[in-house]
């Protein structure tokens, strides 16, 4: 005998029919469904379709318990009204930023979150993600107006060029971009924050282009000029690590 199962999973073989059947029923309590299931087998075993669907479903449903505990915390965090999630890019200010609005408010729930793109951050701060966010553009890559963010300038900085600590150029007070040219570089990958655009764009008015067979950021990039593979450029605030230099570029060139 074969009977349609109709509750909460159903393993069916051809024709919407299970040979055996499976009956199921859903538990909740008064809390909500827990997410469980309980069953018995009618008149047989499912077939193997059905046993897919369970075994599918008993792995699966803990997961979704957990996740409506998480998403019910994270809408409470979300609502207390001294919770401040900041943005950042990279930005040497942010850590004693961080510790200031502490001070200021120390009762409050202060969260995190860095991108290496600033159009994120932008985008996080329209849509209510952020309080606050610590951004950066490049003359005429002017950042997009959002109606509901407002953007306050903080300082505007030069760009400085990083070199291993043996390159010849090390031992110069400010580097010329011209001489920079000539050697290979290490350059960021393209992205929402214009970066790499905005560096060629500048190179471009010397008639020269940089030669950049390495393509990489943050710590890797690092590496890539610390071992004398290539230089690169940086923002003047830069912390120098062992293996590496910065320096000024004559005549602030790139801003």
């Amino acid at each position: 005998m074969s009977r349609r199962v109709s509750s909460f999973v159903a393993g069916s073989g051809p024709g919407g029919r299970c040979s055996g059947g499976w009956s199921g029923r859903r538990c909740c309590s008064r809390r909500g469904c827990r997410g469980a299931v309980a069953g018995r087998i009618v008149g047989g075993g499912a077939m193997p379709f059905g046993e897919l669907v369970i075994g599918r479903a008993r792995a699966i449903l803990p997961g979704i318990g957990g996740l409506l505990i998480d998403t019910a915390r994270a809408a409470r965090r979300m609502s207390a009204a001294d919770r401040i999630c900041f943005g950042s890019v990279g930005a040497p200010l942010l850590g004693h930023l961080l510790l200031a609005v502490q001070a200021l408010l120390p009762g409050a729930d202060l969260t995190c979150r860095c991108q290496y793109s600033p159009a994120v951050l932008l985008d996080d701060l329209a849509a209510g993600r952020l309080e606050a966010a610590v951004l950066g553009d490049h003359p005429g890559q002017g950042l997009p107006q959002r109606a509901d963010v407002v953007l306050h300038a903080i300082v505007i900085e030069p760009v400085f060029a990083l070199l291993p600590a043996a390159h010849p150029l090390a031992t110069r007070d400010a580097v010329p971009l011209a001489e920079l040219l000539e050697e290979d570089w290490a350059v960021p990958r393209p992205d929402g924050d214009r970066t790499r655009e905005y560096w060629a764009s500048v190179c471009a008015l010397t008639d020269r282009a940089p030669f950049a067979p390495y393509e990489a950021e943050g710590r890797q990039l690092i590496e890539i000029v610390c071992a004398g593979l290539a230089v690169s450029l940086c923002q003047a605030t830069f912390i120098e690590v062992p293996g590496v230099v910065v320096r000024p570029l004559a005549e602030n060139p790139l801003w």
